[in-house]
């Protein structure tokens, strides 16, 4: 009897291991999430050539998400936005999704580590209600640690 054992993948990897520096406090990470998705959209469509569909498929989104993400503008761009976004490494082979998953795990992950993992103090510190922390915890797979 043969056994194979196979590794599934975690939903989102986490391709910011390896940094190591220190987010603003308090930080606006709703405004930063819809500047960096809006951001992440533009580059790919320019890096396209103004090909949307081609850049529906590298971002790893349809079409109709494309064009929804281009008809709800982001926030202005703010100095911080670029201070924060300067210290990662570019997008690569991520789909947007996993991403922006990526990127805000390890923004909350700083936070909760220096609030001692108070999940209503980081809300409070981002801008936002303990609910919505507790939603954003639950999807990205933190809600145990």
């Amino acid at each position: 009897i043969e056994v194979q054992v196979t590794q599934h993948a975690p939903p989102h990897p986490d391709p910011f291991a390896s940094l190591h520096f220190e987010i603003p406090d308090p930080f606006p990470l709703e405004p930063f999430m819809d500047w960096l998705e809006a951001r992440e959209v533009a580059k790919a469509i320019t890096d396209k050539r103004g090909n949307r569909t081609a850049a529906a498929r590298v971002l790893g989104i349809t079409f109709r998400a494309l064009r929804y993400r281009l008809e709800h503008p982001a926030v202005p761009e703010q100095r911080v936005f670029l201070e924060v976004i300067g210290q990662f490494p570019a997008r690569a082979d991520l789909k947007l999704d996993d991403y922006l998953a990526a990127v805000e795990k390890y923004i909350i992950t700083k936070l909760l580590t220096k609030t001692k993992y108070n999940r209503a103090e980081t809300a409070r510190r981002f801008g936002i209600t303990f609910r919505a922390m507790r939603y954003r915890l639950e999807r990205l797979g933190m809600e145990e640690e």
